[in-house]
């Protein structure tokens, strides 16, 4: 989040001096261009007319026959204003649109004067640290230093510091979406502790809340969904994959990891059950299960989704649109899309209506009450082993013995997976109401 507000008050802190350098590329040059210009000349080779891009700036200024769209400084002497002014023909045609307006002309003359300097998108470009200002921005975080030499310019100051009421229940809403219980809210107040700031801090990053809260940022961009959508929107069983968010934020998973288990689990080495759940990020595509669907038509479709989401999400591009043309903003050609495309072409789902291929996931606690479980098991199996007395006497306490460790078992009925043997492994005495430890396929 601090981040993102240095970046944030750093692009704003260049605004003034990019204004005196001409108009700001991404800001206004390239979304007229891209508005007006590139449906005909830019990166999409079949649309593209007279071969001329201006979606690239050696492109736009290399000579065409004695001419040049772009001449750096020079209005008069570029193509591109030319056309765009010329009274009978003007550019765009008639077909694409209405001509320049006199605010849109005014950008274009004003970039060709200062210029005609490209920009990246500020996505592909590595974000630096800005030194925070100095003079009259007074002591604390360096974000405050940012806002308040940015009031100072319009005349304005920080307001004054929220009590400790309003200051807690601000942070618990921000890290939890929880407001403090009335009680904590009162400690807090009456604290005298200089650091009850960060302490708070500190209880409420530890708290389930804070992971739950912020777990449900990433699983909307994992389009994490309870129903399988469509027409029909059957639900489905894949609350797992939310736990799973839940606990890699709960226990601080590094991001490097968080990504690598998401997209390929099942691929590391010494996979997991763990790692192969969080690739259920791959499995929250819609699937459409009404009468008279084509299984491999929502399979392809299945597919893109996972092209798409997972460029969005990791890439920030829009990688959708080179389904069907090459992007004609972001840099990703139709080629590279099927490329990517064959990537993730490799599933096994086929749009069933049982969601096929499952994986049991026990949770920890399922797992380790089936370790325990088995180890009970091992240990009765090893008595039955023994050379045992025939009298009625011995076997009654060992039946007894076994419906007791069955009754006190905290074993669920939901478990997901069977974790003793077939009963048929059990000693033929038992009657078949003694048999309570085997869980019960979800």
């Amino acid at each position: 989040m601090a981040a993102l507000t240095l970046a944030l008050l750093a692009l704003a802190a260049q605004s003034p001096a990019a204004a005196d350098d001409g108009p700001d590329f991404a800001l206004e040059v390239r979304p007229l261009l891209a508005r007006r210009c590139f449906a005909c000349h830019g990166n999409d080779e079949e649309t593209r007319e007279a071969g001329l891009r201006l979606d690239l700036r050696e492109e736009a200024m290399r000579d065409r026959d004695g001419f040049a769209a772009l001449v750096p400084g020079d209005p008069e002497g570029a193509e591109l204003w030319a056309r765009v002014t010329d009274e009978f023909d003007p550019m765009p045609p008639e077909h694409a649109g209405a001509p320049l307006d006199a605010e849109e002309l005014s950008i274009l003359r004003r970039w060709i004067e200062s210029g005609a300097e490209y920009a990246p998108h500020w996505a592909f470009v590595a974000p630096e640290r800005p030194d925070p200002p100095l003079e009259g921005t007074g002591e604390g975080h360096p974000i405050d230093a940012f806002l308040r030499a940015a009031l100072l310019e319009r005349g304005l100051d920080l307001s004054e510091p929220a009590n400790d009421h309003a200051l807690l229940r601000r942070l618990s809403l921000d890290l939890t979406g929880l407001a403090p219980t009335p009680e904590e809210a009162r400690d807090y107040a009456a604290s005298t502790d200089p650091a009850k700031f960060e302490k708070a801090v500190e209880r409420l990053l530890g708290s389930d809340a804070y992971s739950e809260r912020w777990a449900a940022v990433w699983l909307d961009l994992a389009r994490y969904a309870d129903s399988a959508g469509h027409g029909s929107d059957p639900l489905r069983t894949i609350w797992r994959y939310r736990d799973w968010v839940i606990e890699a934020f709960d226990r601080n998973l590094p991001f490097d990891e968080f990504t690598v288990q998401q997209l390929a689990g099942d691929l590391v080495p010494d996979a997991s059950t763990d790692t192969r759940l969080a690739t259920a990020f791959h499995r929250n595509t819609m699937t459409n299960t009404e009468g008279g669907t084509d299984d491999e038509e929502f399979r392809v479709l299945a597919v893109k989704d996972r092209v798409n989401t997972t460029m969005e999400v990791w890439m920030g591009l829009t990688a959708g649109c080179a389904e069907c043309h090459s992007h004609k903003y972001d840099p990703i050609s139709q080629v590279e899309y099927y490329e990517l495309f064959d990537l993730f072409n490799q599933t096994a789902d086929t749009d069933r209506n049982d969601d096929r291929p499952r994986l049991s996931t026990p949770t920890r606690m399922q797992r380790a009450e089936h370790e325990r479980l088995t180890a009970e098991l091992a240990n009765v199996r090893a008595r039955l082993d023994r050379p045992l007395d025939t009298d009625e006497e011995t076997w009654a306490e060992l039946e007894a013995g076994l419906r007791a460790s069955a009754a006190s078992s905290a074993w669920r009925s939901d478990v997901l997976v069977d974790v003793v043997a077939p009963e048929e492994d059990l000693p033929r005495r038992l009657g078949d109401d003694s048999v309570l430890i085997t869980g019960s396929p979800a």
